[in-house]
């Protein structure tokens, strides 16, 4: 089957998307504004916190069960590794995109 024809044209698309969607569910006056935020995954220190709480949602935790244990460690020494590399003075943080979408109907 495969992901739906949308998905693989990427996020640069997806106002139009959207507008499309809603538009055609009998939305007028659709908007969408781009919500640029900094998520706090961790406190200071926290690449471990960080790893962890990673491995426990989305597609990486449908894959890991599927992995060894040596494997599986692999995947949270790296997660850890990339982490430092979003740690600051206010813990371990990474920039999120949201889009808050208004529609009238």
């Amino acid at each position: 089957m495969g992901p739906h024809p949308d998905l693989k044209q990427g996020f640069d698309l997806f106002p139009a998307r959207v507008h499309r969607i809603l538009e055609g569910a009998g939305f007028s006056e659709v908007s969408l504004t781009p919500l640029d935020l900094v998520i706090q995954l961790a406190a200071p220190a926290g690449e471990a916190e960080a790893a962890d709480f990673f491995m426990t949602m989305g597609p990486l935790a449908r894959v890991l069960p599927n992995l060894s244990p040596a494997q599986r460690e692999n995947v949270r020494a790296t997660l850890e590794v990339y982490f430092r590399g979003h740690t600051t003075s206010q813990g371990v943080v990474l920039p999120a995109a949201n889009w808050v979408v208004r529609g009238r109907v």
